[in-house]
């Protein structure tokens, strides 16, 4: 993606059309059907900041299903969560042999990594949030008991939650300027805690016992910033040996220090980028996300994302001072990156 902030606006009385303004110039991410056929007129409002993107969709029609395929997930670049959440009509949302009936305020997590069907009947209304999987400091594992599960509206957490995500949805000044970046991550930050809290009150007669991944994984994420975390120490606290350690993490097609590295110049790159801490210097910020040595620091975040910290912070100052409101004749322009539903 060339840009930190891009906005596009657009709207079709036919689904040729809105197949074109949803999907650009990608392979489709779903295929879109309109069953019933008959009138239809749809829009799409989408705010991506960084790789995190917000999408306001409308559509009447009589019915509509969204279908995600093996072929679709063979051309998505990484590994992504999708919130579904239902402002208005009804809706269900399958997948991993699990269907979720959607209500006004209720909301589905899905995974790019698996199928899915997404079934409306009637006019509806709803927020997408889709951010890389590595943005949560938890192993996806452990999300797969909430694919094709309703969290409803009144359930715990999300009770306080779902008031929010509406207004964030009805709102879209609260996702540009130099605060917007801070609301998505808070909405990321927010549907994870309302996850966990949802497979908590949820987990009923599965195991007591937190597999050994699950547990060092969220002894990592409280940990992250602490310089001298590594295998040894992660191992001592939680008392295993290091090689029950690394074979855990081989398990899941990683290491300790990548699973660690990857998720220290996530942080890192959000800080650099963010405009509220443009004044700090960018050896001060990488330090505390555990890179004393600067060259190393350097050396690894272009190996990462392409680009020098000094690049990335010029690039997002530069984006988010220039950040307006593109039409839909500027999203037939749209790179390939950003051209999602």
């Amino acid at each position: 993606m060339s840009g930190v902030f891009q906005e596009i606006r657009g709207s079709a009385d036919d689904l040729d059309s809105w197949r074109v303004l949803i999907t650009g110039e990608l392979p489709s991410f779903q295929r879109v059907e309109n069953p019933a056929g008959g009138e239809f007129h749809g829009t799409l409002h989408r705010q991506i900041l960084d790789r995190i993107s917000a999408h306001l969709i409308d559509v009447r029609t009589a019915r509509h299903v969204l279908h995600r395929t093996p072929e679709h997930i063979r051309f998505t670049p990484e590994p992504l969560y999708v919130v579904n959440f239902q402002i208005a009509g009804t809706s269900t949302f399958t997948q991993a042999g699990s269907s979720a009936p959607l209500q006004p305020g209720d909301f589905a997590v899905s995974s790019s990594l698996v199928p899915f069907d997404w079934e409306f009947d009637g006019d509806f209304t709803v927020f997408m949030l889709r951010f890389p999987q590595t943005f949560i400091d938890a192993p996806a594992q452990s999300f797969l008991p909430l694919l094709g599960r309703s969290v409803g509206a009144a359930d715990g957490f999300s009770a306080h939650l779902s008031p929010f995500v509406a207004s964030v949805a009805r709102d879209p000044d609260l996702l540009r300027g130099p605060v917007g970046r801070r609301v998505a991550q808070n909405l990321v930050d927010l549907f994870t805690t309302s996850f966990l809290d949802f497979l908590e009150r949820t987990r009923g007669d599965r195991a007591a016992g937190t597999p050994v991944f699950q547990r060092v994984t969220a002894y990592i994420a409280e940990h992250l910033r602490e310089p001298e975390l590594g295998a040894a120490s992660i191992a001592a606290a939680n008392f295993i040996s290091t090689r029950t350690l690394q074979a855990a993490f081989q398990d899941h097609g990683t290491t300790v220090s990548a699973w660690i590295r990857e998720r220290r110049l996530a942080g890192v790159r959000r800080e650099i980028g963010d405009p509220m801490l443009a004044d700090r210097p960018i050896g001060e910020l990488a330090e505390r996300w555990g890179f004393p040595d600067q060259a190393h620091f350097s050396r690894v975040f272009r190996q990462a994302f392409g680009e020098s910290p000094k690049q990335w912070r010029a690039r997002a100052s530069r984006d988010e001072s220039g950040a307006r409101e593109r039409d839909l004749s500027w999203l037939l322009e749209i790179e390939p990156s950003t051209g999602w539903l």
